[in-house]
């Protein structure tokens, strides 16, 4: 949704902005953490 006449109706992402590189270092960081909790449970298996 976009009040943007001239949009395509996808957001648009700036990965420029520091908001972007904070949520995207979040969404690496909880990805990492779950590998590493799934590694540590088969080891540990």
């Amino acid at each position: 949704m976009s009040i943007d006449k001239d949009s395509n109706g996808l957001p648009q992402v700036d990965v420029h902005r520091r908001t972007t590189k904070v949520n995207l270092g979040i969404i690496v960081a909880v990805l990492v953490f779950i590998a590493v909790a799934i590694g540590v449970a088969y080891w540990a298996a």
